[in-house]
């Protein structure tokens, strides 16, 4: 599910019981409109002051919401048809409009989407080693302030 608000595009994976701020890219801007194009499973939006923007290929978002992805270590999500093309500008501005532009175009080569589910024993040890370092931090403040007071009494 998508939903647009004022302060930006939510998602929910679970039928709305919980909403994450996407900001992947998007910026925190009032979200007015949302279309998606069947064709090539694009979420196209409507916003307030930023025209519009499109997130590509919605599909690998559908399926976490609809099946076992997130239980799952590595999910490889079947990749959108990619198309090889050759650009061509012709040289100088042909519109005033051209140099004011500063939109990206999507870009070139095959997009392919995949999901690493990280264990939980290694998220558990990373956390454990960033609690370990505040400790150290702390143990290292004390320890300065003691080396600073006993070399300010030794003088």
């Amino acid at each position: 599910m998508f939903l647009g608000t004022d302060d930006g595009l939510y998602i929910s994976l679970n039928a709305g019981n919980q909403w994450m701020k996407w900001t992947a890219g998007f910026p925190t801007v009032s979200t007015k409109d949302l279309v998606i194009q069947p064709r090539e499973h694009d979420l196209v939006i409507g916003t307030f002051g930023r025209a519009a923007w499109v997130l590509d290929d919605i599909r690998p978002l559908r399926a976490m919401a609809n099946g076992n992805v997130l239980t799952k270590n590595l999910q490889l999500f079947t990749p959108p048809t990619a198309y090889q093309a050759a650009y061509q500008q012709p040289t100088g501005s042909r519109f005033g409009g051209d140099a004011l532009f500063n939109g990206e175009n999507k870009r070139s080569g095959a997009m392919i989407s995949y999901y690493i589910n990280r264990p939980t024993a290694l998220k558990k040890r990373r956390k454990k080693r960033r609690l370990q370092e505040k400790r150290n931090e702390k143990e290292l403040k004390k320890w300065k302030h003691l080396l600073l007071k006993k070399s300010w009494l030794l003088r």
